[in-house]
């Protein structure tokens, strides 16, 4: 892994806030590794509210991985997470959820209040 978030990423989504959370502004850079993607998330003007907030990656073939985010008080959050579901190929979309309550069901994802997103193309 050293040096592999030092080169191009695989694929990068610019983030962009909702009417309601305009300021909200990220970009998620994924990078090819093992079986599946480093993902590597900065996101800047996060409202204090929306702490419970979570990095939704959505698939061409609909199915989600879920990655909670941790922001400081400023409204920064940054990680990078290895998730093995993925890879840079399969995946078409991101966004970033507010939702307090269980995420493990797909609805819950779907019905979720949206904070910003970004499209693949």
């Amino acid at each position: 892994m050293n040096g592999l978030l030092n080169r191009l990423p695989d694929l990068t989504i610019n983030l962009t806030g909702t009417e309601e959370y305009r300021r909200t502004k990220g970009i998620i850079k994924v990078y090819q590794w093992s079986k599946g993607s480093l993902v590597k998330s900065e996101i800047i003007n996060l409202d204090i509210a929306c702490c419970k907030a979570y990095l939704v990656l959505i698939s061409a073939s609909e199915e989600f991985s879920v990655i909670p985010l941790v922001c400081s008080r400023n409204g920064y959050s940054y990680s990078v997470t290895y998730i093995e579901s993925f890879t840079p190929l399969t995946i078409k979309e991101a966004k970033i959820i507010y939702y307090e309550g269980n995420l493990l069901l797909n609805e819950n994802i779907k019905n979720s209040k949206i904070i910003a997103c970004g499209v693949f193309s």
